[in-house]
């Protein structure tokens, strides 16, 4: 699929494209789910984008420096670890604010300089995707499939506690499928 789709650029920066498969408009419906669902794991940090890639745990929104000086040529997390494998704390200080620094100093990196950075499941112990754990991220955001096809995660709160009881009614599958998907 990335070859066809997304060749030249990440999942998280893919279009839809003309004549796409099913499966392809399905995934590509899903995306805002399954982004907040992932987050990446530090190896070298030549991959990550430090403004528009989801790195840090527990802060998916894109992130802005948080003073006007901060340099424009640090784009990217590897410019953030020295050569002893360890964080700049002093450059990470004139970045970010201090709740930002202190998860950043928690996050491990990789002690291989060549390992590649790795997008993983953010709840996931293991990091391996599941639809069990984006369904759970579906939950945890308040989404249903017809605010995903629109493009609004943000605008259906339905708890958890609701989906329990609307998957017990005794009905015929479908019939709850097919509520479900309206």
């Amino acid at each position: 699929m990335k070859a066809k789709y997304f060749p030249s650029c990440k999942f998280s920066e893919s279009t839809l494209g003309s004549s796409p498969s099913f499966k392809w408009r399905s995934i590509f419906e899903a995306k805002t789910v399954i982004k907040y669902g992932f987050v990446w794991r530090v190896g070298n940090g030549q991959t990550i984008n430090i403004w528009k890639d989801p790195w840090i745990p527990g802060f998916n929104a894109i992130l802005s420096p948080s003073n006007e000086t901060g340099s424009p040529h640090i784009t990217h997390v590897c410019f953030l670890i020295d050569s002893n494998r360890q964080w700049y704390r002093t450059s990470i200080q004139m970045l970010f604010n201090r709740e930002v620094l202190e998860a950043i100093m928690r996050i491990p990196i990789s002690i291989t300089p060549c390992a590649a950075d790795k997008l993983t499941q953010a709840l996931e112990s293991n990091g391996r995707f599941t639809m069990k754990s984006t369904y759970r991220v579906a939950l945890n955001m308040g989404t249903t499939v017809s605010n995903i096809q629109q493009g609004r995660v943000e605008d259906c709160a339905i708890n958890e506690a609701t989906w329990r009881f609307f998957w017990k009614i005794e009905t015929p599958n479908k019939v709850k499928l097919f509520a479900w998907r309206a």
